[in-house]
């Protein structure tokens, strides 16, 4: 089997500003798990999967404070995305 016998052609995108939301409703309908996110020009910016919407759904965002605050420096960048509302957030 090749790759382009599992790809798809028309690939869905979403702009920076689309809202989460809406984001997982268009992975859900159009059943794929991810979307690139594209700049006006159709540059693409990041992209947003189905684990990036799970991962916030879960809800965990650390308190990086206390004699354990060091674990968590890596976690200001999962935590704003955490708390994403639009899909460059969330990227």
């Amino acid at each position: 089997m090749k790759i382009e016998e599992i790809m798809t052609t028309t690939v869905a995108t979403v702009t920076a500003d689309t809202p989460l939301k809406d984001v997982a409703r268009m992975l859900t309908t159009q059943r794929i798990s991810g979307v690139p996110v594209c700049d006006a020009d159709g540059a693409v910016l990041g992209v947003v999967t189905e684990a990036d919407i799970l991962r916030k759904e879960q809800g965990f965002v650390p308190e990086p404070s206390g004699l354990l605050g060091w674990l968590f420096e890596k976690a200001d960048a999962e935590g704003a995305r955490l708390l994403a509302r639009t899909a460059a957030e969330a990227m």
